[in-house]
């Protein structure tokens, strides 16, 4: 890794590449390399400067996994309902449950309410919806 990372910074490839760019490389080598806590920062850092890119904001939600940083996972899942809400209805609506859960374990039940509610109409006969429709019975309706 030592040499990926001084090739990576030599002022030649800074010069021929955008630091994002730069960044996201580093940050996959280290994910490759079973380094995924010294991945994240580098893969937050490339996408604060490519925030359209789904694919990245996706790798950077499963390095947060990875990694356990709640934080960086629920900027990623925002990020992908701010960039596309529309696929992530069509074809991610786990993303609506794990913002829920997300939530839930910071106290804030409005927003859980409203993200496992979306979750439950985007895949109402996901198993995962089924059992959250179920254990809010006698609770605020979820759709």
């Amino acid at each position: 890794m030592d040499v990926a990372e001084s090739l990576v910074n030599t002022p030649l490839l800074k010069e021929a590449y955008r630091i994002n760019e730069l960044n996201y490389n580093l940050g996959v080598m280290y994910i490759r390399a079973g380094k995924p806590d010294e991945a994240l920062p580098l893969l937050v850092s490339a996408g604060a400067l490519d925030r359209e890119n789904i694919d990245l904001t996706m790798l950077i939600y499963r390095t947060a996994r990875d990694v356990g940083s709640e934080t960086e996972m629920l900027a990623a899942l925002e990020k992908l309902v701010e960039i596309d809400n529309r696929l992530v209805r069509d074809k991610m609506p786990w993303v609506y449950r794990e913002l829920g859960i997300l939530y839930e374990g910071m106290g804030e039940d409005g927003k859980a309410e409203r993200m496992y509610s979306l979750y439950i109409e985007a895949a109402p006969g996901d198993s995962a919806a089924v059992e959250l429709k179920k254990s809010h019975k006698g609770k605020r309706q979820l759709h």
